[in-house]
């Protein structure tokens, strides 16, 4: 706050009073050579600013307990010269924004306010937080026409609202303070309150109303304002103006259909119950209807013993030889959805119109809805899908003018059979992936920029045991696995100043073991959480994440160097790296697995023995497998289960992956539930796709 002070134009016109005597002499050179460069009889300046004990603001510096002094002109009124933020400083900016303005006359500056008459709570509310936040006393005028006028006849106030807060003058003009923005929501909330008690949730001004709806955001919560025009009596003139106003703070939202589940536009859920014939539906109803016993039926197929069941939803089109058609998939799907919308806070508004509209508006907000999609509004447009954006604003950074780049993702990921249908990988690697997975192996996929790291690390999680617990834990949000035992976590950006909010990979991660998980997935390593995850491998979570490196040897130099610094000893509990690239092949862009290399020893000065069991051919565009693999005698030695058994379990498990490939299963459920069918019981899986073992 003093930093802010000494800088305005009006600094000059400040003192700082209560100064010791003893600075006078400790500091008399400093304070002599700033008197001749400002004043004419600088001796003179000296010995009256020592008499009063007073010294200019702009020299606070050399002030050692600043504290205990206060700011002021040559008036009597003084100034606390080091602002808190605490509750009051924000209950006084609330009702300031809803019923204050300031003003000057001369050489007169004052800051007034204006409540009812029976206000009386917050005309006492002013004045307790005045005093307390500024050391200023508050004067309130006589009730005059119903209404009581408080004035702050304070020079330093008016400066403080003006020029370090930045209020605009004018109730039209009236916005948010940016230090609000600033501060914890608990604040947030106080200001907010203030602003409501005061101003009953309306307005003159159009950027105040943004301001509120956008800072109601950051809570949670949708403020809506409506647009009225009014005409006023006063004195036997009409006065027309207008405002915007909302009800959201001054009382509770009855209506209960925003809150209610949008079902018309469920096609083909909302054709599976006649009591989902509703266009919206009450979320406990709707979570009672889809408790039924059909929904679960159609979820466990392989359990249902009812012959009428069957017949019936097959006569509809959702079960075909005893597996879901596409409907049925469709209707699983959507089913997920609405019992996560049913247990959300989420509000629904039916869009009438969509124009297309150019925006004289200068910011750009952001907004995303948590576990679903990024929505960016801009200028001219709006997008709305799974992606990433990275973005660049003026010739200062991209001397060409803004650049954009949107990486696209699927809303449903890649399955494994689709992978093989893309010849990404074999199903030999996957199934050498499946049998390492289920003996807790350590797995790294590395690679470049876009070259399917995410894509590949998603698919290998269908091979986790559907039983197991597992942790993810992302920057953002791209992993999406078949199974009931997940806890997906994403890191949280800093909020305002310095580092206020911020959880990073690191701290989620070191919170992460306390939850037990028999898994831990992370989205991608780069820093010091390279070191706790190394630790997770090494005390026995089995681990998988992705890293930026295009060889096995640049991986271990990264892993080796700052700013991760691992010990060879760490690196010895890796297990495997896939080596993941951006390909092209006979003219087509393609990603590829170049190779899968086992970790066999890092010696103390770094250097790594390892074995090469897949490697992928670019000539002829084919994958080649060597029987010899340190990973699955690792796993032998460890278990007990002989090495024969797991080359044929691996040979079983290929065969079983490209069975399904030729029969083109690639969706998403269906492939996660017959892998975890084939782990409850792996005979009648086998013996249903006609496998031998």
């Amino acid at each position: 706050m003093k930093l802010e002070f000494s800088k305005t134009a009006h600094a000059k016109k400040f003192v700082l009073e209560g100064v010791s005597e003893d600075l006078y002499y400790k500091e008399k050179k400093k304070i002599y050579d700033y008197f001749r460069c400002n004043y004419e009889k600088p001796n003179q300046a000296y010995y009256e600013h020592k008499k009063k004990r007073i010294l200019p603001l702009e020299l606070y510096k050399l002030i050692p307990n600043i504290k205990e002094t206060r700011i002021k002109t040559t008036s009597g009124v003084k100034v606390i010269p080091i602002l808190k933020i605490n509750k009051d400083l924000m209950r006084f900016l609330g009702l300031y924004i809803a019923e204050g303005w300031f003003s000057h006359i001369g050489n007169h500056h004052k800051v007034s306010f204006c409540f009812h008459k029976d206000e009386t709570y917050l005309i006492e509310d002013i004045r307790r937080t005045c005093k307390e936040c500024f050391g200023v006393e508050a004067y309130v005028e006589p009730i005059k026409n119903n209404a009581r006028k408080v004035t702050i006849n304070s020079y330093a106030l008016y400066i403080i609202l003006k020029d370090i807060l930045k209020i605009p003058h004018g109730a039209k003009n009236k916005c948010i303070p940016e230090l609000i923005f600033n501060v914890n929501k608990e604040l947030q909330q106080e200001f907010l309150k203030a602003w409501r008690d005061g101003d009953y949730g309306s307005t003159a001004s159009e950027r105040l109303m943004n301001d509120i709806s956008y800072l109601s955001l950051f809570n949670g919560d949708s403020a809506p304002f409506y647009y009225r025009e009014r005409i006023s009596n006063i004195k036997g003139r009409e006065i027309k103006s207008h405002e915007y106003y909302t009800n959201f703070f001054v009382r509770k939202i009855i209506n209960p259909y925003p809150k209610m589940i949008p079902l018309e536009v469920f096609n083909p859920l909302k054709n599976t119950h006649m009591r989902l014939g509703n266009k919206r539906i009450g979320r406990k109803r709707l979570i009672e209807i889809l408790d039924d016993v059909r929904y679960w039926r159609m979820q466990n197929l392989n359990l249902v013993d009812s012959d009428k069941f069957i017949k019936e939803w097959s006569k509809r089109g959702f079960i075909e030889d005893k597996n879901l058609t596409e409907k049925g998939d469709k209707t699983i799907r959507e089913l997920g959805i609405v019992k996560n919308l049913a247990e959300s806070d989420l509000g629904f508004a039916k869009i009438l119109s969509i124009k297309r509209v150019k925006s004289s508006r200068e910011h750009v907000y952001d907004f995303s809805v948590k576990d679903y999609e990024n929505f960016i509004g801009g200028s001219g447009a709006l997008c709305c899908h799974n992606s990433r954006i990275n973005a660049t604003y003026t010739k200062d950074v991209t001397s060409r003018g803004p650049t954009f780049t949107i990486r696209k993702f699927t809303k449903i990921p890649w399955t494994p059979t689709q992978l093989i249908s893309m010849n990404t990988l074999s199903p030999e690697m996957l199934a050498y992936f499946w049998i390492l997975l289920e003996n807790k192996a350590n797995i790294l996929v590395s690679g470049s920029t876009a070259s399917g790291k995410t894509t590949l690390l998603n698919a290998l999680a269908f091979f986790i045991p559907p039983e197991s617990r597992v942790v993810s834990l992302e920057d953002t949000r791209e992993i999406n696995l078949p199974r009931e035992n997940w806890l997906p976590a994403v890191a949280r950006t800093s909020i305002g100043v310095g580092k206020t909010g911020q959880i990073d990979l690191f701290e989620i991660l070191k919170a992460s073991f306390r939850q037990n998980p028999d898994y831990l997935i992370v989205g991608e390593v780069r820093g010091k959480e390279a070191f706790v995850l190394f630790q997770g491998m090494a005390s026995g979570h089995s681990s998988l994440s992705t890293i930026h490196s295009d060889s096995v040897d640049t991986l271990i130099r990264r892993l080796e160097t700052p700013p991760i610094n691992l010990s060879p000893t760490l690196i010895n509990s890796l297990d495997c790296v896939a080596i993941a690239i951006h390909a092209v092949v006979k003219g087509q862009e393609t990603r590829k697995v170049r190779e899968i290399v086992e970790i066999v020893n890092v010696d103390k000065d770094g250097t790594a023995l390892v074995n090469t069991p897949f490697r992928w051919d670019p000539a002829r565009d084919l994958f080649y497998f060597k029987r010899q693999s340190k990973a699955l005698e690792k796993i032998s030695s460890r278990t007990g289960i002989a090495i024969d058994k797991l080359q044929r379990d691996l040979i079983t498990r290929a065969r079983l992956l490209y069975e399904l490939y030729r029969r083109k299963i690639f969706s998403f459920d269906e492939v996660g539930r017959i892998i975890n069918d084939f782990y409850k019981n792996p005979a009648e899986i086998l013996n249903k796709f006609n496998i031998e073992e």
